[in-house]
């Protein structure tokens, strides 16, 4: 018979029984509700609000970087830590990692994609886009005659969770399901700053600041805003043909060239055995435009490359600079005083605030003091001052009635001629160039530093000198000529100078090394004292068709 202390004993013994019990169901439903709160949030595209949401995330302006090194390892993500310096300077809010899925041309089915890409929301992935690259023919009077696309899928992903859910290999599968192969994976990540911080150009320049930090290959801007730079490829005829180029059996030597750099759209000249290639707006990389030039002429079946140098003819006569809005106010930017030895140094003529709002000040030179490239090399000086954030170079395309020929009387030796030096002293003129067969002189005034009116009177006393027959205005013929005015026509071709690249010697190369940023521009000599020698011209090499 069981005393009462044992019954009391064995009560206590099933009651601990009992609530063991009860906590580990407890512990297994919290769990549960856990594990399903969390797989409701992997999966983004069930929740209207969210689809919503990103939608309208996706389309805010900021700017997009391709990496160098691996920011994973296996299933473990890295991370990419150099830019937290950069980032926190200028007041980024957002970094969202994406996953671009570029996909083999041999299988790859473009209407078959458009119908089943969203099957590639899978956990972690936070919004799913996709991006079409336009290849086009275009015949031999620059009119499109038929069109084709591809397209690459990028995936915006929360990284930790997309690849504890195995985000990788189930890519893969899908696009085995599709019968398509994946030619690529590449992990990009777009930064966001606050609503209407920054414009177009302000991103522009964040990005060519971002492509100096180790580790960072190229910076661009998303979402895409105007037109980028552009590259014209000439082809070696006898490797590569215009039929059947964009098909999978067609040219494809440059496709890794294309998937790095982001080009957006392919323009094949039919005829002309040529290709204009379009990146994507506000693209900048760790090379430069020239060296990114040379690896495509390296590429097998290219035979020359040019570059479009239409915005590098024009007379730049002005510096926009742009204060941090953490240290400066629109009063406190008239009170300055940093950049005054930048001023005196580079021949600052006069500032203007009238943008101070904006936080915007206008340096202004003497017009056809500096080239283009030389006024970028004086910016770069003063985005090393402090409280500067960013500057920007701003020109003018060249004034038609500057440059006049002088035709002069048969008998005229122009080697010997001098009744013009008392002119070409007082109104600065350059003589550009001497035809002695013709008996003609070219000659050019400063850009900007004459009216309208006043340039018609120069013309007429040059006009009055002794044995000129007559004077007239030569134009500019990198003004961009009209090659097609048919529906449908290139538009982009219509305001370009080609200039072609070329290897530099080793000369060249060790002049470039040796010379800072600023020295050329430092001891550049004045235009007035210089003013008939050819070599110190206002305008690139390449902007004269003499």
């Amino acid at each position: 018979m069981a005393t009462p202390a044992t019954q009391d004993s064995t009560k206590l013994t099933y009651c601990r029984t009992i609530m063991s019990f009860l906590a580990l169901d407890l512990k297994a439903l919290f769990i549960i509700f856990i594990h399903a709160q969390s797989l409701q949030g992997h999966f983004f595209s069930s929740t209207e609000e969210h689809v919503v949401s990103y939608k309208n995330f996706s389309q805010t302006s900021g700017v997009v970087v391709s990496f160098q090194q691996r920011i994973l390892s296996g299933d473990f993500f890295l991370g990419f830590h150099s830019w937290d310096k950069i980032n926190s300077k200028y007041g980024a809010t957002n970094i969202t990692y994406i996953v671009r899925i570029e996909f083999d041309r041999w299988t790859y089915k473009h209407l078959r994609l458009n119908k089943t890409y969203h099957r590639f929301w899978l956990p972690g992935v936070l919004w799913l886009e996709k991006t079409d690259i336009g290849k086009e023919f275009y015949n031999r009077k620059f009119n499109l005659t038929r069109s084709r696309y591809s397209s690459v899928v990028d995936l915006w992903v929360e990284p930790e969770c997309f690849l504890r859910n195995h985000g990788i290999s189930r890519i893969y599968r899908i696009t085995r399901s599709l019968r398509m192969h994946v030619y690529n994976l590449r992990w990009l990540a777009k930064i966001t700053f606050p609503v209407d911080l920054y414009d177009f150009r302000e991103l522009r320049q964040f990005g060519k600041f971002l492509t100096q930090i180790s580790g960072v290959d190229c910076a661009w801007i998303h979402p895409r805003m105007d037109e980028g730079t552009s590259l014209l490829i000439r082809f070696d005829p006898d490797r590569v043909t215009g039929k059947k180029f964009f098909s999978p059996e067609g040219f494809h030597d440059w496709d890794e060239l294309n998937d790095q750099y982001q080009v957006v759209n392919i323009g094949y000249l039919r005829g002309w055995n040529r290709a204009v290639l379009d990146f994507t707006s506000g693209m900048h990389c760790k090379e430069t435009t020239s060296e990114v030039a040379l690896k495509y002429k390296h590429t097998t079946g290219i035979s020359s490359v040019y570059r479009n140098e239409y915005s590098n003819c024009r007379l730049t006569y002005r510096i926009l600079v742009k204060f941090n809005h953490r240290h400066m106010t629109p009063a406190s930017i008239h009170y300055y005083n940093d950049w005054s030895s930048l001023n005196y140094m580079y021949g600052v003529v006069n500032i203007s605030y009238h943008e101070d709002a904006r936080l915007i000040a206008h340096l202004e030179f003497e017009p056809g003091l500096y080239t283009n490239h030389q006024m970028k090399a004086i910016r770069s000086e003063y985005l090393k001052l402090h409280g500067i954030l960013f500057a920007w170079v701003e020109g003018v395309p060249p004034e038609v009635n500057t440059r006049m020929v002088l035709r002069m009387w048969k008998e005229v030796n122009l080697a010997e001629y001098t009744e013009w030096n008392t002119l070409n002293s007082k109104y600065f003129t350059q003589v550009i160039y001497i035809d002695h067969n013709a008996k003609e002189a070219t000659l050019e005034l400063p850009q900007g530093r004459y009216s309208a009116d006043k340039v018609l009177d120069i013309y007429e006393e040059y006009r009055r000198l002794p044995k000129v027959s007559s004077v007239k205005t030569r134009p500019f013929y990198h003004d961009g000529r009209k090659v097609a005015s048919e529906r449908g026509g290139v538009a982009k071709l219509r305001r370009t100078i080609w200039e072609e690249v070329k290897e530099k010697d080793n000369k060249a190369k060790e002049e470039e090394s040796e010379l800072p940023n600023d020295t050329r521009v430092r001891y550049t000599p004045l235009y007035v004292k210089y003013r008939n020698k050819t070599d110190n011209s206002m305008w690139e090499d390449h902007c004269d068709f003499h």
